[in-house]
């Protein structure tokens, strides 16, 4: 069953909102390369979902189908970003999580 449209605009602003705290929440917001990708991830997705034609969307600019695909593209990213990256391995393992739960909510 998919998701109502007005719930997964409502998801997506508070997935934004938690990305942007996780590092402070979980206590490595000292490290700068996971912070900075938390808020990457974060701002990014809170962005296209201003720009996204749903419920929630300021702008409108961007169709439903389209930011499909971008949360299953920074979902995909999230989930790779600790192999790619030099981060200490409890921040990788949060990325990761992160990421499974953008691809659960993307359906």
């Amino acid at each position: 069953m998919l998701i109502p449209r007005s719930i997964h605009a409502l998801i997506d602003y508070i997935y934004g909102v938690v990305l942007i705290g996780i590092p402070y929440f979980l206590g490595f917001a000292w490290q700068e390369p996971a912070r900075m990708v938390f808020w990457a991830f974060g701002f990014g997705a809170i962005l296209y979902s201003l720009l996204t034609n749903y419920r929630l969307g300021l702008l409108k600019l961007i169709p439903f189908r389209i930011h499909l695909v971008l949360d299953v593209v920074a979902a995909l990213a999230l989930l790779a970003s600790p192999g790619c990256s030099a981060f200490r391995r409890r921040s990788g393992c949060r990325m990761w999580c992160s990421g499974c739960w953008r691809s659960v909510s993307c359906c």
